[in-house]
């Protein structure tokens, strides 16, 4: 209550602003207590929040801050201040060197593969007019390495290429021939069919395609299947688009693009292997590759030739290139092509580095591959810098007193290029247990731009989303969970490393990556001046791929249930089943898949009942290794018709893609090729693969 002053004197006054000053010092006491108490409070509650961070969350707030940009630039630098291909052993010391550095057990593991070295190389247009092609990329005035166009490789010593260029195929046969070209467009089987449905002679001509669409191994497969006996194979500026590197990040009209034409869709790895084929007593290599010679050429050299190209006119204006060819041949123009090859077996080097989990039996793996065709600063070293940022920082948490639950174990690969050969020998060691490995993680070309993008097994969707909501964009700022909200994560193939681990053994795997421009895909101007330029300059990019990778290898460490999400699985599933159905039914309506559609719907229910038990926290130990068995429930015995090596009755690189994924293969292989007693095997082979899926999921 407030007091009531009547004495107007000096006095009263005094006495007054006396009492008033007490109570106010009183009153402010009071408030400062109160702010105190209150800033205690404070404390408490935010000592709470704080409380609830687990401490795996703080390992992983403590892990994003380590990598850098700059370390991935230095890095990068130097692997790609020399031309390195599979079997170059200094990038491999490099790589090992780095990983003692960190901390890591590091072993350097010898593998014997088959590979092809050519000595000479021509392709000779010889009518209605002559010309010799080129065959090599031309320098640009901008390049400070020194290294264009005089690009040496000795290859582990073995013969070097008869130029500067290295502007060839891994696994083309020796050939010459000669003989009337035909444009086959980008050499798919529709395109071959399309041909052929238009009068178009194909036997013993030669084929002359342009890349995009499938893996050129597939082109080589198909051509061959199709009686031609030699492939060309060159990039057309129409499919590139944009400005000319240097100017811009496309390939310029000498560009060529190299690669492997081994038959990946049938098996990857080392060729000679049995297990490629392992009912065919006199299987040999030659089997897995292709027959007839295959040249890649530039748009420069292709040109000539299909100026010269007359008969049939293009059966589709959309066939029509860059120059506005408008026939397909056969001839007039005719072409010798001529390579003569050596096989050599030859040592390739895989490093793999190793921090120790607390649970030795448990492996988490994380791989990128090391050899290029030339220099390679995005496929693959985006991915090799990337991968040491994430093993430095973990050697640093390592340090401060982080254990892992699960080994943790990066790969650096080699042989990549030429048919996954380092990571398929890895997988296939006398000495490994694959069964050990709860996922796999894959870089390979992880920066040639700023778009995100993935492809996974369905059960690591949801952990994958899950790190983008604590790594930010670097462009924008914005959380990565932000911008790939509405984008959907791709269903795996083939074309890198994970393929043996998921379609042989069934070990669950992630491939991602910051895509953009990238138009000098396995040509000489994949180099550092690209990356620096057009990829990423501030290699911020880089940092964000390293901070992806390492916070889903620690949340799967980590996790008690392997943050494997298997009603995602379900929902995937119902998807495939869709698409299944609708090119099955397309070719024969009298097909009946009810059954499958059940028995999805019972993995489902299994799925949704599992999740809840994981919600309840009860009996995390027991749920766990049911999740670690459930992929492995997806491999058959028998494997798909043809190409046994590939065993996951889910998916699987399609025959006539190469490294686009088929959902359901093993039906919609065989109903493509109107073989329904296969059909039917391999639909009872795949409800049972789900049924017994479904049983891993019940405990049972």
């Amino acid at each position: 209550m407030r007091d009531h002053v009547t004495c107007p004197t000096t006095r009263c006054v005094t006495k007054h602003n006396a009492n008033m000053s007490t109570k106010m010092i009183i009153i402010n006491g009071g408030r400062i207590a109160l702010i105190f108490f209150l800033t205690l409070a404070a404390t408490h509650v935010a000592t709470l929040v704080r409380d609830t961070t687990t401490d795996a969350e703080r390992w992983q707030n403590a892990f994003l801050d380590i990598p850098t940009a700059e370390e991935t630039r230095r890095h990068l630098q130097y692997y790609t201040s020399i031309a390195h291909s599979a079997g170059d052993y200094e990038t491999a010391v490099y790589t090992h060197e780095r990983f003692l550095e960190y901390g890591f057990n590091s072993t350097i593991l010898e593998e014997e593969v088959l590979l092809s070295y050519p000595i000479q190389r021509r392709v000779t247009l010889l009518h209605p007019v002559f010309y010799e092609a080129k065959l090599k990329e031309a320098s640009y005035s901008q390049d400070d390495t020194m290294h264009h166009p005089d690009v040496m490789d000795t290859f582990n010593g073995e013969t070097p290429y008869d130029d500067s260029n290295l502007t060839l195929t891994g696994y083309s046969p020796s050939g010459n021939v000669t003989a009337e070209v035909v444009y086959v467009n980008y050499g798919s089987r529709a395109d071959f069919d399309l041909l052929l449905a238009s009068g178009v002679e194909l036997t013993g001509k030669i084929a002359l395609a342009r890349y995009g669409g499938l893996f050129r191994g597939t082109k080589a497969m198909i051509a061959q299947e199709s009686g031609m006996i030699g492939l060309l194979i060159y990039s057309d500026p129409i499919d590139d688009g944009g400005n000319t590197f240097p100017d811009g990040p496309y390939r310029p009209t000498t560009g060529v693009q190299r690669g492997s034409v081994q038959f990946l869709s049938i098996c990857p790895g080392d060729p000679r292997r049995q297990v490629c084929q392992p009912d065919d007593e006199n299987y040999t290599y030659e089997k897995g590759i292709p027959s007839i010679p295959v040249q890649p050429i530039s748009f420069e050299d292709a040109l000539p030739i299909l100026q010269n190209l007359g008969n049939h006119t293009i059966p589709r204006n959309m066939w029509q290139g860059a120059a506005n060819n408008t026939h397909v041949g056969p001839g007039p123009a005719v072409v010798n092509l001529f390579l003569d090859v050596k096989f050599n077996v030859t040592t390739i080097w895989n490093v793999v580095g190793t921090i120790p989990g607390t649970n030795p039996t448990e492996t988490v793996l994380l791989g990128n591959h090391r050899d290029a065709w030339v220099f390679g600063a995005v496929d693959p070293n985006s991915g090799s810098s990337a991968l040491l940022a994430t093993a430095r920082a973990f050697g640093v948490l390592y340090r401060k007193g982080w254990r892992p639950k699960r080994n943790i174990v990066f790969a650096s690969w080699d042989g990549e290029e030429y048919g996954l050969l380092g990571s398929t020998a890895y997988a296939e060691r006398k000495d490994r247990n694959n069964d050990e490995v709860v996922a796999y993680i894959n870089m390979d070309t992880a920066v040639s731009g700023t778009t995100l993008d993935a492809a996974a097994s369905p059960s690591l969707e949801k952990v994958f989303r899950k790190v983008l909501e604590k790594v930010k964009d670097p462009n924008t700022g914005t959380l990565l969970s932000t911008l790939f909200q509405s984008k959907k994560i791709r269903t795996l193939g083939s074309g890198s490393d994970y393929t043996s681990l998921l379609d042989h053994f069934g070990v669950p795997s992630l491939d991602f990556s910051f895509d953009g421009h990238y138009g000098v895909y396995h040509s000489v101007y994949d180099d550092f001046y690209w990356m620096s330029h057009y990829g990423d300059p501030t290699f911020e990019y880089h940092r964000a791929a390293a901070q992806i990778f390492g916070l889903v290898a620690m949340e799967i460490a980590e996790s008690d249930t392997a943050a494997l999400d298997f009603v995602r699985y379900s929902e995937r599933l119902e998807e495939y089943y869709v698409e299944t159905l609708n090119y099955v039914k397309a070719i024969n309506s009298s097909i009946d898949m009810n059954e499958l559609k059940d028995v999805i719907e019972d993995f489902k229910e299994a799925a949704e009942d599992y999740d809840k038990d994981i919600q309840k926290n009860s009996q995390k130990s027991e749920l766990y290794a049911r999740a670690t068995k459930l992929e492995r429930a997806f491999i058959g015995e028998i494997g798909l018709p043809g190409r046994p090596y590939y065993r996951h009755v889910i998916q699987a690189p399609g025959l006539y893609e190469g490294y686009g994924s088929s959902p359901f293969p093993g039906l919609m292989q065989t109903s493509g090729q109107r073989n329904w007693k296969m059909f039917d095997r391999q639909y009872r082979l795949l409800v049972e693969r789900i049924e017994a899926a479904t049983l891993v999921l019940e405990g049972k």
